[in-house]
């Protein structure tokens, strides 16, 4: 089940839903961000051998959850409230919030 994204066997379009919002200011600025601190190198990542595609070594993987985890938990104040808060925070708050309006 999902809003924005088809519905598809294997895919969790109502979990791609609730994030969507959150996609340009968490994700995307999250990878620009690692790509301009070149935080990985081209050692990295590894090619499909049976068709392309490229992925993270199992240690670059392992290293990108982690930058991933220290960003979503970084405390900020909310420019709207002014209280301290995280993204991780920030998107559990909106998610609560969609689910109780409808």
């Amino acid at each position: 089940m999902g809003y924005f994204h088809k519905a598809d066997y294997g895919r969790a379009s109502l979990a791609a839903d609730l994030v969507e919002e959150f996609r340009t200011p968490v994700a995307d600025h999250f990878v620009l961000n690692s790509i301009n601190s070149r935080t990985f190198k081209a050692e990295n990542f590894k090619t499909n051998p049976r068709g392309g595609g490229v992925a993270f070594t199992r240690d670059a993987l392992k290293r990108y959850f982690a930058e991933y985890e220290r960003f979503i938990s970084k405390e900020f104040d909310h420019p709207d409230d002014q209280t301290r808060t995280t993204l991780r925070k920030r998107i559990r708050r909106h998610n609560q919030r969609l689910t109780s309006e409808h």
